[in-house]
């Protein structure tokens, strides 16, 4: 058996899951272990899950829902009336540059098309499920086909192009799904730098400051124009879309996050990994407090963007006792998306069966509610759709080429 195992390829003895450091220390020579354990945690890393970076992404689902309460019922504010609770949002897109360059910018062999489908069969499919939903809701029958031929609103957000300059000029059926337009575009608009610097050699330097120049001259326009980040389908300008800009400048600032994230990663002494584990629990409390402070709609909301860098990039290594303990709630971070686009749906359900009144139960019956039917979604709706998505487009692309090379 003893023999067996030495002749195994050091490749297979890395990816053992079972105690491989016990493996190889018994059955391998020394001056291979080395090699293998650094291979192990090579692809460890390379298929690397932030389960704190996903709990923390729920949490901010959750502040989203909480804040939309005040929806319910004309005017009668919600918990969090006044309060920065919109910027979990900007946390939304921080943390999506963060992950997408984990995910796919980093690597040589990025490809925009596979990228772009995949973000694609990701977002649409429940984006269109919650859409046709709160059409229906809220159209009387008669009126649905007058509004599939003439509602221009209608048709901006069946092509996800509602929040990218053209319109709406109000927030219509599902309002959170705004910012699932800017991420879509946000994302393809950058995109192609990726694909540019590996085909022109262009040094990371220089594409690390064309991301920042990105982020930095968002947010000084939107600072000077509106003056705060509570915006959304506004346009500051003809075809200039204020949560276009905020998307942009989120989304460039989180590429740059995950870069610094990997250069500390592997920079870091003992010493300072130490220190940074005793500021981590400080973090967390803060992220769990700052969407409650009453200061919304100010030239304040800009402070907060590098507030919320700092604790991503300290949270992303995921250090200490607290980090352990944040990653049992990591199963948020899987259905937030359906909770971000099937809370509205569920609060406009209860306003069309139980009316505009609120009663004590009816926050935790919203939230729960929401919670409940997102592990359904995300199960039955989300996962499904984005294999089948994912498939379909590759048969369409395929299907173009073909037709392309027929007529050429």
């Amino acid at each position: 058996m003893t023999s067996d195992i030495q002749k195994l390829d050091i490749v297979a003895l890395a990816s053992l899951t079972v105690e491989p450091e016990y493996v190889l220390k018994r059955f391998v020579p020394s001056c291979r272990i080395a090699r293998a354990l650094d291979f192990n945690q090579s692809m460890t890393r390379q298929n690397k899950r932030y389960l704190v970076l996903d709990a923390m992404r729920g949490y901010a689902a959750c502040i989203v829902v909480v804040w939309h309460f005040g929806l319910i019922q004309p005017g009668l504010d919600g918990p969090l009336a006044g309060t920065i609770a919109y910027m979990a949002v900007d946390f939304f897109l921080l943390l999506s540059g963060f992950i997408l360059n984990h995910a796919y910018f980093r690597h040589d062999t990025f490809n925009l098309g596979t990228f772009a489908k995949a973000r694609f069969a990701r977002l649409y499919p429940l984006h269109l499920v919650t859409l046709l939903f709160i059409f229906v809701l809220a159209t009387p029958l008669v009126e649905i086909l007058f509004h599939l031929r003439y509602d221009h609103d209608l048709w901006l957000h069946i092509l996800m192009i509602h929040n990218i300059g053209f319109g709406p000029s109000s927030l219509r059926f599902n309002g959170p799904a705004w910012s699932i337009s800017v991420e879509l575009w946000s994302n393809l608009l950058i995109a192609p730098l990726f694909v540019a610097a590996v085909r022109t050699k262009i040094a990371p330097s220089h594409r690390r400051a064309f991301l920042l120049g990105i982020s930095l001259v968002g947010y000084a326009v939107l600072m000077m124009t509106v003056g705060q980040l509570d915006i959304s389908y506004e346009n500051i300008a003809p075809g200039v879309n204020s949560g276009m800009i905020r998307g942009l400048a989120s989304f460039g600032l989180g590429i740059l996050l995950y870069d610094a994230h990997r250069y500390l990663e592997a920079t870091l002494s003992e010493r300072a990994r130490h220190i940074l584990s005793k500021i981590t629990p400080l973090c967390y409390v803060a992220f769990v407090l700052v969407f409650a402070l009453p200061i919304g709609g100010t030239l304040f909301d800009f402070a907060f963007i590098p507030l919320f860098a700092a604790i991503l990039l300290v949270a992303s290594f995921e250090l200490g006792p607290a980090s352990k303990a944040i990653t049992k709630a990591e199963f948020l971070g899987r259905i937030s998306f359906s909770v971000y686009l099937i809370h509205t749906p569920i609060m406009l359900l209860y306003k069309a069966t139980v009316g505009d009144v609120v009663y004590p139960f009816t926050y935790a019956l919203i939230l729960g509610a929401t919670l409940g039917v997102s592990v359904l979604t995300h199960k039955y709706i989300e996962l499904p759709s984005y294999t089948w998505g994912k498939k379909a487009l590759d048969r369409v692309f395929a299907q173009m080429s073909r037709t392309l090379k027929q007529l050429t």
